[in-house]
């Protein structure tokens, strides 16, 4: 099976398109999503296992290896893959869930150190 970059969605949300690769995986096709910039530049790399929407302009919740992370809209990791959930609550804010544990978490401070 080939990895060739493909089915591009047009979700137009800061600035991004999600595309998505085929990849076989046990005799199995998996999609693998990543986002590309107006000039087709890959952003994130197709290794996710869910598209997201833009939040708040900046932030996109993703898949991999069954947890949930954050990142921004340049790649950079807001929140590690380390969550069974996460919801956008507003600003630079996030709620997540590990088991039946739940905290918010505001990423403000993250999100000045990565830049």
């Amino acid at each position: 099976g080939g990895s060739s970059l493909s089915g591009r969605r047009r979700l137009q949300c800061g600035g991004l398109s999600c595309v998505y690769k085929v990849v076989e995986k046990n005799g199995e096709n998996q999609f693998k999503y990543g986002y590309v910039d107006e000039n087709k530049n890959i952003v994130i790399p197709c290794k996710y296992d869910d598209w997201s929407n833009v939040y708040g302009g900046e932030f996109l919740i993703l898949k991999k290896e069954g947890k949930y992370g954050v990142l921004d809209t340049q790649g950079r990791t807001v929140l590690d893959f380390n969550y069974d959930e996460i919801f956008y609550d507003e600003g630079n804010t996030f709620t997540v869930k590990t088991g039946n544990k739940q905290e918010k978490i505001d990423t403000t401070d993250i999100i000045r150190w990565a830049k």
